[in-house]
């Protein structure tokens, strides 16, 4: 829905200037094209289906028009939704030191630019669909854990010239495009529009640069968002480097143990597609089965992910690699 409607209004001024009665216009016209292509159209269904049905589409109206917002109040535009690696760009891409080539595909929900001070910068925007956004965290990337939009920054910043000039990695952001119940303590105060705003708020990893302006200040969480220097920005794409390195050797030497990690209250194996198959906890207690992943603070990580690059970097230039 949302890549359809940026490529309906493809620029600020266009999409910018709709009335929330176009956007549900908009939004009618698509479900409803959805409905009767892929459901049979809406004869016969019940009335709970049509219930649910319009509430979606009046969620999805509120969800465009927070985003709208966002863009309108902010400096940056859309410059790309969908876009696939490696059919838009090509892919991030590691050699192994064996010469095996590591490649990942996948899509990144949406790309946007904004020139500011005489210096474009790129932010890709990945919508939380699932489930409410929890920020990002450089001590679960220390781990290996949630790299996804990490690695298409790195893709788009190494290989994206070609397609969007010349420009500076701006940062990941994550938007909410789900609100549920709101407890009466976060309701306490506020119309349902705050609520929804609330819930709609950017956050993730930018970089802290005073010519840049990463989102609008009223729709932009930064007590949850890492901020990074640019030079930070690289050591990061370093650790991501060495973390795709690390696996790869171990896959092709056929080494995979099974080493699940425990954040907070939640396991690795919750997110992990082979769990029934898996014996890692048929011979000890699941509680002792974990290894704990602790946060630590971003000056911690930040170095140790330095210390971890510059070894090995060393370690090249010694011919140890």
């Amino acid at each position: 829905m949302l890549e359809r409607f940026f490529n309906t209004y493809r620029t600020k001024s266009e999409y910018g200037a709709l009335s929330d009665s176009e956007i549900k216009a908009f939004v009618t016209a698509e479900y409803t094209l959805y409905l009767d292509t892929y459901m049979g159209g809406a004869e016969g269904k019940t009335g709970a289906f049509s219930f649910q049905f319009n509430m979606l589409m009046e969620k999805t109206v509120k969800v465009i028009r927070f985003i709208i917002d966002e863009l309108k109040n902010s400096a940056f535009d859309v410059e790309d939704t969908e876009l696939d690696f490696p059919n838009d760009i090509h892919s991030y891409s590691y050699i192994l030191p064996d010469g095996h080539e590591i490649r990942i595909r996948g899509k990144v929900d949406r790309v946007d630019s904004s020139v500011q001070d005489n210096e474009k910068y790129i932010r890709i925007i990945d919508y939380k669909s699932k489930s409410e956004s929890k920020g990002f965290s450089l001590t679960e990337a220390y781990y290996g854990l949630d790299l996804q939009m990490l690695i298409y920054l790195i893709a788009i910043t190494r290989n994206g010239g070609y397609r969007y000039g010349d420009f500076k990695p701006g940062g990941v952001l994550y938007s909410n495009v789900l609100f549920g119940q709101f407890s009466e303590k976060e309701a306490k105060g506020k119309t349902t529009d705050d609520l929804i705003r609330d819930a709609f708020k950017l956050e993730g990893l930018y970089v802290d640069d005073e010519r840049l302006s990463i989102a609008d200040k009223n729709n932009f969480k930064p007590q949850s968002s890492t901020k990074v220097t640019p030079e930070e920005l690289q050591t990061v794409f370093g650790k991501v480097d060495l973390l795709i390195r690390e696996m790869g050797e171990s896959l092709y030497s056929g080494i995979i143990p099974a080493q699940p990690l425990k954040i907070g209250s939640k396991t690795t194996c919750e997110y992990c597609a082979y769990e029934d198959a898996c014996s890692y906890n048929m011979n000890e207690p699941k509680i002792n089965a974990f290894a704990a992943v602790r946060s630590k603070k971003r000056e911690h990580i930040l170095a140790q992910m330095k210390e971890d690059v510059d070894a090995a970097n060393e370690s090249e230039v010694n011919g140890d690699a």
